[in-house]
């Protein structure tokens, strides 16, 4: 359940959101800042990479279809920032109703944060590997010939000095020795973002379907013992009070005994309106209990819409 909770807060260090947690108003305001600059520094990225295909790109076809299906993809990548900065609260609420999800089970729940664990640093691993071949193959060594298409493309002083992504800023040479490493750490700051994003954007329906199958499961052992007697691993008669939390209570064995029909009848009748009365209470534990896990899908489906219309929109 944790897994969200920590791309957030990621998010958060890389100036991508705002939760205004800080008791300081001033380092409040001085995030919101961090996030402008941020939104900037993206959208910066996004359009300095389109101005390149539509300026320096055209000179080679080849290149030009290269550069216009990564700026395809940039925009795309900028497209699900924009998303998460816009949704993070709700994002947020997420995780924090998850954190309320039932504990009963500690096999389960055990189980079942192992799962997502997996399957985030899955899909993080594949995207790290993509974002290292991005960053490294600019350092390395290319041919004289393309090295002299670059040169009559880009007509920068230095073609040998490649960014991962080509981008055009007017009244700038990008290979120049100042602007190319602050361009190359911008690059990388960006890449890093599109990274974390992606990654949660991919893995947070799969996570939280995994720790909402586990709640089901848990819930269907309480079903299961709808009508039984519960007891407890030592034997003895339990009331549950919370379905959720696995509390109850033990049932206290009178101490005293008697051979008495009456008092035996009026003992079995007794605790016969008592199981009535208790299982009553039980069968609205266990309904309250699936409410909430069926409100709880209605809030993932209103995002996973929301995610399908993101992953739709594929800019032209």
């Amino acid at each position: 359940m944790h897994s969200i909770k920590y791309f957030l807060m990621v998010f958060e260090k890389f100036g991508v959101v705002n939760f205004h947690r800080f008791q300081s108003e001033t380092m409040n305001r001085f995030q919101t800042v961090y996030v402008a600059f941020t939104k900037i520094l993206t959208l910066c990225f996004a359009v300095s990479h389109s101005y390149n295909v539509i300026t320096c790109a055209t000179r080679y076809y080849p290149e030009f279809i290269q550069v216009t299906i990564e700026n395809c993809l940039i925009w795309y990548f900028l497209n699900i920032v924009f998303y998460i900065q816009q949704n993070h609260h709700e994002m947020y609420s997420l995780y924090e109703h998850m954190d309320t999800f039932s504990k009963a089970d500690r096999q389960v729940i055990r189980q079942c944060d192992r799962q997502a664990k997996h399957t985030c640093l899955s899909v993080f691993s594949i995207i790290c590997i993509g974002i290292l071949g991005v960053i490294l193959e600019p350092l390395t060594a290319i041919s004289q010939s393309e090295l002299d298409i670059r040169r009559n493309v880009y007509r920068t002083k230095h073609p040998e000095r490649r960014l991962p992504a080509n981008i055009k800023i007017p009244l700038m040479d990008e290979s120049e020795s100042w602007a190319y490493e602050v361009l190359f750490l911008h690059q990388f700051y960006i890449i890093m973002i599109y990274g974390a994003c992606t990654t949660l954007f991919i893995s947070i329906i799969p996570v939280v379907m995994i720790h909402v199958k586990g709640q089901y499961e848990i819930l269907c052992k309480y079903i299961k013992l709808i009508g039984q007697e519960h007891r407890n691993s030592l034997g003895n008669t339990i009331f549950y009070h919370n379905i959720e939390a696995h509390a109850y209570t033990i049932e206290k064995k009178s101490r005293t005994r008697t051979h008495n029909k009456l008092e035996l009848a009026k003992e079995r009748l007794r605790r016969r309106i008592i199981f009535k009365i208790y299982e009553a209470d039980y069968l609205r534990q266990v309904i309250r209990f699936h409410h909430k896990l069926m409100a709880f899908q209605d809030k993932v489906n209103n995002i996973r819409s929301r995610l399908s219309e993101t992953s739709d929109t594929v800019p032209s």
